[in-house]
């Protein structure tokens, strides 16, 4: 069984590869996830992946991140991608605007001044490395990778493998689940 935890940062799963671009992550594959999975086609049972795409610096290294991960994954493989909701960032900014301070200060780090939500939602698009997704968006994008994706719940999965890896919380975050099937 191969699992590739892809864009690990400094996260470990016994079991899993872990791989990632930033040599202080102390991945078990350095690489450009941007560029290319070093893997050969339909080799790989499951993918994880948590906040990652939306750190790649452009559409084009999404795409083929996407696309090397349809190419490597096995026939009845999947990915578990997890990536913060723009459409969750807005809501919070419009509904729970406290909520989205309290959760930012906590989570991000990065000092507001003034400590207001228009001023993180400025800083939240502005500090993303790369691009943050809309439902509709990442669902194109994913069919047009050859995937078929659907939204899940936090730690809920079919598979057993992929149980239980989430680690940010949706009432402590903005993330979207999905899992994705090759097709």
């Amino acid at each position: 069984m191969l699992r590739l935890n892809c864009g690990s940062g400094g996260v470990r799963f016994d079991g899993w590869i872990n791989l990632d671009a930033d040599p202080a992550a102390e991945p078990d594959v350095l690489v450009d996830l941007g560029k290319t999975i070093p893997y050969p086609t339909a080799s790989v049972d499951f993918i994880h992946s948590e906040d990652f795409v939306s750190c790649l610096p452009d559409m084009p290294s999404v795409r083929t991140f996407l696309r090397e991960a349809h190419r490597v994954l096995k026939p009845g493989g999947v990915m578990r991608l997890l990536v913060p909701s723009l459409d969750r960032l807005v809501e919070a900014f419009r509904d729970q605007p406290g909520w989205l301070i309290e959760h930012w200060n906590r989570a991000v780090g990065v000092p507001l001044q003034p400590e207001t939500a228009g001023h993180l939602l400025n800083l939240a698009l502005k500090l993303n490395p790369g691009f943050m997704f809309d439902v509709a968006t990442l669902r194109l994008l994913l069919s047009e990778c050859g995937f078929a994706a659907r939204e899940v719940l936090y730690n809920e999965s079919p598979h057993a493998d992929l149980r239980g890896l989430d680690l940010r919380r949706p009432e402590q975050s903005i993330s979207m689940y999905w899992e994705c099937d090759p097709v």
